[in-house]
């Protein structure tokens, strides 16, 4: 049979009671022993003027001790002394059963309440707040599990914003082809007049469906890293050199700061994503300024070990703080007008953060809201 903490927080001061009284008896039973012998053998207690005084009982004990021998009177003495001791068991174990439901009522109420949250949840319903009162280590359970209903709460929310933003980032550019494609069946299009807008527009698509692909697969850990001796002075620029004309058309200058012959052991392809991901989303939120990427080699104060580090410096829009603590999360987009204008799934820094992850980097952020934004790659 299962038992329930209720039923086993009740059994267990039931059973520590009776032990105890079991215990107290048979010491009892052993110091009462000594002295009924003591009493027995005539030894009597004496007053401070040293007249002889009378126990409790005595002339009825010396009666019987003419009449009854000492294992006789030691036997009855046990047998009721152990009944006045099982007597005193019943009692407590009723006092304990009593004592037990109620404090056992306090201790459980607040498990079963957290249950009754964990059920909920397992339902995706998370806007009930949690509330345990007290400071025991229960309390902190609770509220540790509010924290976590918090949480599961806000990223529910983002994954209903994320699939909405999505449908319509991939709705929009199939609304436009549609629209090509029925203009051109009605003769009021040319198709290679429209050829560049549909291009577009199938690269748009093209795009998010392989951030959904790649970040799949950097959270499937499937993807080994091919690690090889790349020389940064050449590889960085030539990386960068997609992004240059986009630049350009904002103008905005793209700068890089890299020492001559310095190198790095790692993915090749790893690496790409992570810097072009980077510098592209500097570049689409820098509206004038600069864009830099700067690497230099650097010790580390653990072990005074040597370290690349990649630092990408914008003069754009930057990261509004209550932002800050989520810009890796799958899906997560700030400032949600700022997106729609510039699309995308939300999944590029959560690739690479899932990428930084696996080659064993850390990455840290520093913005402040229309002065820039700083990401800092440090590679041991």
């Amino acid at each position: 049979m299962k038992l329930n903490l209720r039923a086993k927080t009740i059994g267990i001061i039931l059973l520590t009671s009776i032990v105890a009284i079991l215990m107290a008896g048979v010491m009892f039973n052993i110091q009462t022993e000594r002295a009924f012998n003591t009493f027995l053998n005539g030894q009597l207690q004496f007053l401070e003027d040293n007249r002889p005084r009378m126990m409790p009982g005595m002339p009825d004990f010396r009666a019987l001790r003419g009449e009854a021998s000492h294992l006789l009177l030691e036997r009855q003495f046990a047998r009721e002394l152990w009944r006045a001791v099982v007597g005193a068991s019943v009692l407590a174990s009723g006092v304990a059963f009593v004592v037990g439901f109620f404090f056992s009522d306090r201790i459980t109420r607040p498990l079963r309440e957290l249950k009754r949250h964990v059920n909920r949840m397992k339902q995706h319903h998370y806007d009930e707040p949690v509330v345990v009162y007290g400071d025991d280590e229960v309390a902190e359970i609770g509220a540790d599990f509010e924290s976590l209903r918090q949480e599961l709460w806000r990223v529910e929310e983002l994954r209903k914003d994320a699939v909405s933003d999505l449908a319509h980032e991939i709705a929009t550019p199939l609304q436009s082809l549609l629209g090509i494609v029925e203009g051109i069946e009605d003769g009021m299009y040319q198709a290679k007049d429209k050829a560049e807008d549909m291009k577009n527009a199938i690269e748009r698509i093209q795009t998010m469906t392989e951030d959904l692909r790649r970040f799949s697969h950097a959270r499937s850990k499937a993807r080994s890293c091919k690690k090889e001796r790349i020389d940064l002075s050449s590889f960085v620029p030539h990386e960068l050199g997609s992004l240059s004309a986009e630049a350009k058309t904002k103008g905005i200058t793209l700068a890089t700061d890299i020492p001559a012959g310095l190198e790095l052991e790692t993915d090749r392809s790893m690496l790409s994503h992570i810097l072009l991901n980077l510098v592209k989303n500097a570049v689409q939120y820098t509206d004038e300024g600069r864009v830099e990427v700067r690497i230099s080699e650097v010790t580390t104060r653990a072990g005074q070990k040597k370290a690349i580090r990649f630092m990408v410096e914008d003069t754009g829009s930057g990261i509004a703080p209550t932002d800050l603590p989520y810009i890796f999360e799958r899906f997560y987009r700030g400032d949600r007008s700022r997106n729609r204008k510039t699309g995308g799934t939300g999944l590029g820094l959560a690739i690479v953060k899932e990428y930084v992850d696996q080659l064993g980097w850390t990455i840290e952020v520093a913005s402040e809201p229309g002065k820039g934004s700083t990401f800092t790659l440090l590679c041991p």
